[in-house]
């Protein structure tokens, strides 16, 4: 947490007081899980069981992995309002090194395919598939190989957060002689 005032608490200097404003950036690594649904019949059902790009069927891409590297980034601002509390504001952005954050990269598979691999046509898990992996409805759907998504352009996401920070442990110096000693100390020029 940023003090207020200056660097050293010394009686008698003058001098330029602190903004109690801060900007600041950063960056980092990290990781992400994530697990795709759709919503069908008013429930909501995980879209990588049903591989709706025919991953891991002939022809389709490989299966994905529900974990990524992920590159957190941004800027945020910081307020201290007093000498406990403070209020920020943070724009974070997140690159990932996946395309399947919403189950969505390449190309449309086969739906006739699809409702096969998840145990026919005509069974409700068949249906569920064919209908998430291109949910128009049945005489306006995309053929095989049409383009659903773009897989040279990875997922990322972004946050904008509003923070509320309190103080609640002060720190105080283990010895107060030499806190008294320093404060009464005289700078001379």
């Amino acid at each position: 947490m940023e003090e207020l005032g200056h660097l050293y608490d010394i009686r008698g200097v003058k001098g330029k007081k602190s903004s109690r404003i801060g900007l600041y950036v950063f960056a980092g690594v990290g990781g992400c899980y994530f697990n795709p649904k759709g919503k069908f019949n008013n429930a909501w059902v995980e879209l990588k069981p049903l591989r709706t790009e025919g991953q891991g069927m002939e022809g389709g891409p490989e299966e994905y992995s529900n974990f990524s590297l992920a590159i957190p980034m941004g800027i945020g601002i910081r307020k201290q309002l007093s000498k406990v509390l403070s209020f920020g504001l943070e724009l974070q952005y997140t690159k990932t090194f996946t395309d399947y954050i919403d189950d969505v990269s390449d190309v449309y598979y086969d739906n006739d395919a699809i409702a096969e691999a998840n145990g026919g046509i005509g069974s409700p898990s068949g249906e569920a598939a064919a209908f998430l992996a291109d949910p128009q409805p049945e005489g306006l759907r995309y053929g095989p190989g049409n383009q659903r998504g773009d897989p040279s352009d990875l997922d990322a996401y972004l946050f904008i957060r509003a923070q509320v920070h309190y103080k609640i442990y002060k720190f105080k110096a283990r010895s107060k002689k030499y806190r008294t000693r320093l404060r009464r100390q005289k700078i001379v020029f």
